[in-house]
């Protein structure tokens, strides 16, 4: 699949629950790409979406529970509002497959692979803080978001 000429960026869970937390770093990262450019993935949303939901139903105070709350609201209207998140289609899964044959990826674990293989299949760049632990992944383009 053709992206054109411009570089598509899929942005990892780690950097988008940075900018949420309002890390500068991750901010200006984002700042920095044109928005035109953001991309996320369905795993990345589910990662998102479940530790909001998990924090909001083990909250033991009210103001707990209406803190969990309010960052659930932030996560859904960053996510409705700014990336364009990308599915695991068929191209995907197959690259999915492919490539937990490969040796020493299991370590990263079934939803990081995934994130890899939508990746892939997209000819995009993934930006993360894991670096190290994507490395392990051929094929797939790696970007630090905290190296600038």
């Amino acid at each position: 699949m053709s992206n054109g000429t411009r570089e598509l960026y899929i942005f990892d869970t780690d950097i988008i629950s940075e900018c949420l937390r309002q890390n500068a770093q991750a901010i200006a990262f984002l700042e920095a790409t044109p928005i035109e450019q953001w991309r996320t993935t369905v795993v990345n949303e589910g990662e998102l979406l479940t530790g909001r939901y998990q924090q909001l139903q083990t909250a033991d105070t009210v103001e707990r529970i209406v803190s969990a709350q309010g960052r659930l609201n932030q996560t859904k209207a960053f996510l409705a509002t700014s990336p364009t998140i990308l599915p695991m289609d068929g191209a995907a899964a197959s690259i999915f497959f492919d490539i937990s044959r490969q040796r020493g990826v299991r370590k990263i674990g079934h939803r990081d692979l995934m994130i890899a293989a939508i990746a892939i299949h997209y000819r995009a760049t993934l930006v993360t803080g894991n670096v190290q632990h994507f490395a392990r992944v051929s094929r797939l383009t790696v970007r630090d978001w905290r190296e600038r």
